[in-house]
């Protein structure tokens, strides 16, 4: 039998709560106060050795100012069992700042006017928790939804230096070699855009700072518009510029000739290949015809590098037509969508959009190809910046409803831990991010063709308003809609 403590001092919201409680334990013992001050007078005069012994407390935020809160909570945790859970309700308004009430690490935060359904499986939800259950938890009414869709999951990340080449930050874990990411930043947006994608290019353990990993990762598929922004940004903060080199265009002491192909198609090849040879002083550039009815053998000359002008050449034919470890690089007259570049980055090392950004090409492709030799070295203003990153790391989510969502990750995230995710949208002004928290999780078979290990996660939402509810829907209807076709295709 669960006892359940809940203080608020609205009648309606006490009966509601009180009605779906019983509901779903109906031999449960629930006490209720309509203040802080009426219960700690009955704790105070109660002689019950167990008076604390609560599974679930439910506190109507409003009955306490907000930064009084932390002792409050502080005095209860000190004197209920460990499992006890703990969540807030309340209205909407300016007095509720949700970042100070998810710093407090209550379980959940319940708003008013009530949804019955999400009430009824919050307190679900809630109550298998205080049980300390080990198993995930599963709605009683909603239903869920089967997926293949990707959403964001976010950390914001300390950002130490940035450029028009990409950017430096300080992280708490090292982050793996070649992995790719998108990051959100107002130094993005751009029309319908807040986010560019960046792939790691070194990760190290800080110097004096143990648990602290310094990490460089260069720009991928980043866009003209978005490119002129941040330099503008460099040059009004130019006061900000770092004296060390970060990204070096300095010769190579290993002195070679490099070989450049280009498989033609929508940029004039001749127009590229002089204006490669005239930046370097040690590389050829071969103009290389492909046609699809053809068998194309491999090339026997050993290149170190291939842009692919031809939007008919699959990546796959692409990389049997020369040796292993070229680097492969895409020029696109279309913008990608963010299921194109999951396709894409494991494949070429950058996307390169049409008209062609020179100054950022250039000194990119001297960062790929370290052995190239500048006729003039490229200027690059690299300025320490406080400005706040938020990565996504795109996890395949295999179920999803208004109450939680179920993916696979390459790592267990501690339970109890929230994140926040964000809703991949063609329209990034309009993002929804939630924050949930890991209500389960489990190691999981490993994925086809990913001999790495994988961790099942359930993660709750966390204070899902009426707004958020409208766009988790929305979206679910959306997915509904696009799997069907998929299906159906």
């Amino acid at each position: 039998m669960s006892r359940i403590l809940l203080i608020d001092n609205e009648a309606k919201s006490t009966d509601e709560i009180k009605k779906i409680l019983l509901s779903l334990d109906p031999e449960c013992a629930i006490e209720i106060f309509d203040s802080l001050e009426n219960f700690e007078n009955e704790a105070n005069k109660s002689e019950e050795p167990d008076f604390f012994n609560f599974n679930l407390i439910v506190l109507e935020y409003q009955l306490a100012k907000f930064n009084e809160w932390e002792a409050e909570l502080t005095k209860l945790r000190s004197k209920v069992s460990a499992d006890a859970v703990i969540c807030f309700t309340t209205y909407d308004g300016p007095t509720v700042n949700r970042k100070n009430i998810l710093n407090l690490a209550v379980f959940n935060l319940l708003y008013k006017p009530y949804d019955p359904l999400i009430l009824k499986e919050s307190l679900n939800m809630a109550l298998k928790t205080s049980e300390n259950s080990r198993e995930e938890i599963k709605p009683i009414e909603l239903k869920p939804q089967a997926s293949t869709a990707y959403v964001g999951l976010l950390k914001e990340v300390d950002m130490l230096s940035i450029c028009d080449l990409g950017f430096v930050t300080q992280n708490d874990t090292a982050i793996p070699l070649n992995t790719f990411s998108k990051y959100y930043s107002r130094l993005f947006s751009h029309e319908k855009k807040q986010s560019v994608w960046a792939q790691c290019i070194q990760s190290e353990p800080a110097p004096d700072m143990p648990g602290t990993f310094i990490s460089k990762f260069h720009f991928v598929g980043i866009e003209s518009p978005v490119l002129m922004k941040l330099r503008k940004y460099l040059l009004e903060n130019k006061t900000q510029k770092i004296k060390k080199s970060i990204w070096s265009f300095a010769d190579s002491k290993n002195q070679r000739a490099l070989n450049i192909a280009v498989i033609d198609a929508i940029e004039s090849p001749s127009n590229l290949k002089t204006d490669i040879e005239e930046h370097f002083k040690n590389v050829t550039v071969d103009i290389l015809a492909y046609d699809a009815n053809k068998q194309n053998e491999p090339y026997s000359k050993p290149y170190d590098c291939v842009i692919n002008l031809n939007p008919l050449l699959g990546h796959q034919a692409l990389l049997a037509m020369f040796n292993p470890g070229i680097i492969p690089l895409l020029f696109s007259e279309t913008a990608m969508t963010d299921d194109q570049f999951k396709e894409l980055l494991p494949i070429y090392r950058d996307i390169f959009r049409l008209p062609l950004d020179r100054s950022y090409f250039y000194k990119k492709l001297k960062t790929l190809l370290p052995d190239l030799q500048c006729i003039d070295s490229p200027d690059v203003i690299n300025i320490t910046s406080s400005e706040k990153l938020k990565a996504a790391n795109l996890v395949k989510i295999s179920e999803i409803c208004e109450l939680y969502l179920v993916f696979s990750y390459h790592r267990e995230l501690p339970k109890h831990s929230y994140r926040e995710f964000v809703f991949i949208t063609d329209d990034e002004n309009q993002l929804i991010q939630l924050p949930a928290f890991c209500s389960f999780t489990q190691k999981a078979a490993p994925e086809p063709g990913n001999p790495g290990v994988n961790f099942t996660h359930q993660f709750t939402f966390w204070g899902t308003t009426d707004y958020h509810l409208k766009q988790i829907r929305l979206w679910l209807l959306h997915n509904y809609i696009e799997q069907n076709q998929a299906e159906s295709n």
